[in-house]
């Protein structure tokens, strides 16, 4: 939903109503104007002999930066689209709904002990768990640890 609503605001005309809105809420405000920053020569070292970037008015140098702001935005959310992230988010909903009395928190639970069931997440212990019970499976685990949280 979110990359839907940046990449929606992610034109000329968005911008062009968010610049308006500044711009009257800095007049407002009795806040000057933004001005270009000055143009800065590179150094031959770094030159590479292609024209540097220099933007002709203010308005166009701050589209610029919005709209890297909101490509970054959007491609650091996207990378919580990964198949293993469902499942996370089912155990944190899973956690965050036992702690709360009032929730309902049985579709979580299966899925979780589905998902995770037979699986022993500390490794081959033996004959015994890391706290030196006798194996639970993957849905004794979860049980035990919900019913922790919810006392």
């Amino acid at each position: 939903m979110t990359i839907k609503v940046f990449s929606k605001i992610r034109s000329i005309v968005q911008f062009e109503l968010f610049w308006a809105s500044i711009t009257k809420k800095a007049s407002t405000l009795d806040i000057d104007e933004p001005s270009l920053p000055r143009n800065r020569k590179r150094p031959k070292r770094y030159d590479s002999g292609s024209e540097q970037y220099c933007p002709i008015t203010v308005q166009e140098l701050f589209c610029k930066h919005y709209f890297e702001i909101l490509d970054h935005a959007i491609n650091s959310i996207s990378r919580f689209d990964q198949p293993g992230y469902a499942s996370y988010k089912k155990v944190e909903s899973l956690l965050i709904k036992c702690v709360s009395i009032d929730e309902d928190f049985t579709e979580e639970f299966e899925f979780v002990t589905s998902f995770y069931s037979g699986e022993n997440p500390i490794g081959d212990t033996g004959s015994s768990n890391y706290y030196g019970r006798g194996e639970l499976n993957g849905s004794d685990k979860l049980h035990e640890a919900t019913n922790f949280l919810a006392t």
